[in-house]
């Protein structure tokens, strides 16, 4: 459901497409297909909310996130790649041996922030620039996270609990009240006070959750899901704008058929 919509809209681009974002301008969604016709490393496509065009592929890889200026997407295929949203070529910017998930961009457009695997380790957030470099890790092992704080000094990370972790791995890492380790974190509320996370409690039908940050106040924005339950399992992951107002979401059908057979011998 996009901007100016009064009912959900079918987004699909396959037979087994994910949503991964929605872009800053709440124009266009963000999916991922690995399904029929994909390449082994999965395909990255933008979607308009509002328009009956078809999907644009732009490239090969598992996409993240959107820059600040909507000109790439921040995609993983082995290594982090940036993607062109207009004319030009892919860019690397990871040179290592870790599996890499969950990168964004940093507000200023000119870093990632994103979870990786090393070998030897478990998973840790880690901060990188565009530009080249090495990785650095602001996080203890075990760790997992990517969505920053509005004005990106912090990046949330879900462990055993669930803390704020300076970006620039300096200071305390105090703990989000009122947030829970199995939430799905889509975004934080452009004034920072809030942050939007997503629970599918029957895999029937999707919360969207308003958790304020300072009291930890959790608040029911909406409930959303397929209208004919019938076979659904619903993905608890979900993109919602900061305002809450508009979202996509991803489920898939498993259906059944039986059948009674009388007379055999």
């Amino acid at each position: 459901l996009g901007p100016g919509e009064d009912q959900e809209r079918d987004l699909t681009v396959a037979d087994w497409t994910m949503v991964r974002g929605i872009s800053p301008d709440e124009k266009m969604v963000l999916l991922e297909e690995e399904g029929t016709g994909s390449s082994p490393k999965y395909d990255t496509y933008v979607r308009s909310f509002d328009s009956d065009a078809p999907p644009i592929h732009l490239g090969e890889g598992s996409p993240m996130g959107f820059s600040p200026d909507m000109k790439w997407v921040v995609v993983s295929a082995g290594q982090l790649f940036m993607v062109p949203m207009g004319p030009g070529e892919p860019r690397q910017i990871t040179h290592d041996s870790m599996e890499h998930v969950d990168a964004q961009f940093l507000p200023d457009g000119k870093g990632i922030v994103f979870t990786g695997v090393e070998p030897g380790h478990k998973p840790r957030i880690y901060t990188q620039s565009i530009d080249g470099g090495s990785a650095r890790a602001i996080t203890d092992d075990d760790v997992q996270g990517s969505v920053l704080t509005s004005d990106g000094k912090y990046v949330f990370g879900f462990s055993d609990v669930v803390a704020l972790y300076p970006v620039d791995g300096q200071g305390p890492r105090p703990v989000v009240p009122g947030m829970h380790t199995d939430d799905s974190l889509a975004c934080v509320t452009r004034d920072g006070k809030s942050a939007i996370v997503t629970v599918a409690p029957n895999f029937l039908s999707l919360q969207i959750i308003q958790v304020d940050l300072a009291s930890g106040q959790r608040k029911v924005l909406k409930t959303v899901g397929p209208a004919d339950p019938t076979g659904v399992n619903l993905f608890q992951i979900g993109a919602v704008t900061p305002d809450g107002k508009y979202y996509a979401y991803m489920y898939s059908l498993t259906l059944n058929e039986l059948y009674m057979v009388d007379g055999l011998r």
